[in-house]
């Protein structure tokens, strides 16, 4: 299944930091930044690294699967990823097409097609 999502990211503050201190330079370098993460975010889940994975979410974090219900805790995220890895056959890549980063440098949005099954 390919769909095109659209994930908000509240950026961890390691990553904030990172951004903070980026700010000053080109947005291309910010942009570059957040692509690198969401490389590495994308090779962990593809790779079915569940610590890894669930690793890059901040404990406030929501993710909203399809047709199920919101998870809302870092257990649920676990939880979810845990059962999306243990499926037969599962395969997942993504790939951000583009960045939207907030004025603040503290918000950014990454959509890109992802293929999930």
């Amino acid at each position: 299944m390919k769909n095109e999502i659209i994930i908000p990211m509240r950026l961890h503050c390691s990553t904030l930091i990172t951004i903070v201190d980026a700010a000053t330079a080109a947005d291309t370098k910010i942009e570059q930044t957040l692509r690198d993460l969401d490389a590495q975010w994308s090779a962990a889940a593809g790779a079915k690294d569940l610590d890894k994975t669930v690793s890059f979410y901040s404990d406030d974090a929501i993710v909203m699967p399809p047709n199920a219900s919101a998870a809302r805790t870092k257990e649920a995220i676990r939880k979810l990823w845990q059962d999306l890895i243990a499926s037969p056959g599962f395969v997942i890549s993504w790939k951000a097409t583009k960045i939207e980063v907030a004025k603040s440098g503290d918000l950014a949005c990454l959509s890109g097609p992802m293929s999930l099954r």
